[in-house]
């Protein structure tokens, strides 16, 4: 493919980070707020222009947001969200706004002072209203019985969630660009299926994530700072932000598109929920609209002239997570191991080899530059005490089991 600096130059390129949504903005008292999917951005003006950073209090909760300046409550930017948010990602700023206004007869500029909250959305959809409605209790503040352990550290996450933090000031760590674009994640950490398809006037390319996955990523980066894809007239690049050396679909395309009005979005989708480790829960899915240029619209004999794709997860985790349960038995006493069976368990892990699901059939498969995963394993049993304690697949919690999102 041509270099991207190569190919940006000497082209228009479409360079997608957000997803827009429906309201983009809206006012509530006096108060502004900008919305993408992922985050709503809040400015609230203030009178006075000696204020500090340390007269403000900023207190969020993942359903309420109460802010104070020099003791009092400051009305218009305290109440109840009309969602969910991840508290810890949040952060708030002074900033000075320089506006112009017209007094007799000539104009004139002055400086306001707003108080700037950026809010990340726990989920990715749009908000219709900045505030629940008042009288109405939020959903997120409802009680519910906990009937099993699992249920009842679910519900006791919920509580934690809900209690108010102090926010401090100053922008998030992980919005510099050096931290926002640092490796957490891989593609086949979370990718299940790619799929791509075209109509006589547009290009469709279909990006599946695992639901278990997705939530896990969530936890450390909001989406928004994860996904990422550039196009150009005869290119599409998708990656995940931090990796672009190893996209998840790198594309060169038949035809030509028109970057400019190409759009993206995240949706769900039940083509691949059966891929899911949790097949009751819902098919997340990123989509990518590309417009054929006037004169290449019709049918293409074929969608890419070539095409690269990272590889996908696992798909026999199972048989995995049987022999490292089993070998954890090695860390166990001598009189409790039992010793004609752990050689047998070493011969199945040696014998294990990774299957993974299947992308496009078109495109050629881009790997990581590490070993595979079985030998990676292999490795780490003779280097280790015993195994399922490496980098690759450790024991998550969370998800009661070994996962390959580390």
């Amino acid at each position: 493919f041509k270099s991207q600096e190569l190919n940006a130059a000497i082209q228009p390129v479409a360079v997608l980070r957000h997803f827009l949504v429906q309201p983009a903005a809206g006012t509530a008292d006096g108060v502004e707020w900008h919305q993408s999917m992922g985050r709503i951005t809040v400015c609230c003006p203030l009178e006075d222009r000696g204020i500090a950073s340390g007269d403000v209090s900023v207190e969020i909760s993942s359903c309420q947001i109460q802010v104070s300046i020099s003791g009092q409550p400051l009305r218009i930017m305290t109440g109840n969200l009309n969602g969910t948010v991840i508290s810890p990602f949040c952060w708030w700023t002074l900033q000075d706004e320089v506006l112009r206004r017209r007094t007799r007869g000539a104009d004139s500029a002055w400086t306001r002072l707003n108080l700037v909250v950026h809010l990340v959305k726990k989920e990715p959809r749009a908000w219709r209203e900045l505030w629940h409605p008042q009288g109405m209790k939020h959903p997120a503040a409802r009680g519910s019985y906990a009937w099993t352990q699992p249920m009842h550290d679910a519900c006791s996450q919920d509580s934690a969630e809900k209690q108010l933090i102090s926010v401090q000031p100053g922008f998030r760590r992980g919005l510099s660009s050096a931290e926002v674009d640092e490796f957490l994640f891989a593609p086949d950490d979370m990718c299940i299926g790619v799929d791509a398809m075209q109509d006589s006037r547009t290009v469709t390319v279909q990006i599946h994530f695992d639901s278990e996955a997705l939530a896990v990523v969530q936890q450390s980066v909001p989406l928004e700072e994860l996904l990422a894809a550039n196009v150009w007239e005869d290119e599409i690049v998708v990656f995940l932000r931090g990796d672009e050396q190893n996209p998840i679909l790198a594309a060169e395309l038949c035809g030509r598109c028109l970057p400019a009005e190409s759009s993206w979005r995240l949706t769900t989708s039940d083509r691949y929920r059966s891929r899911q480790r949790d097949v009751a829960g819902p098919g997340h899915m990123l989509e990518l609209v590309l417009r054929k240029h006037p004169q290449d619209q019709g049918s293409w004999t074929s969608l890419f002239k070539r095409c690269m794709q990272h590889r996908l997860m696992l798909r026999n985790y199972d048989e995995l997570e049987d022999i490292l349960e089993a070998l954890k038995e090695d860390a166990l006493p001598p009189e409790r191991r039992d010793d004609l069976w752990l050689p047998e368990l070493q011969r199945m892990l040696s014998e294990w080899r990774e299957e993974r699901w299947a992308g496009l059939p078109e495109a050629q498969t881009l790997h990581r530059r590490s070993e595979d995963l079985a030998s990676d394993l292999r490795s780490s049993e003779t280097e280790q005490d015993h195994v399922g304690n490496n980098r690759l697949a450790g024991r998550h919690e969370e998800l009661a089991r070994y996962s390959y999102v580390y």
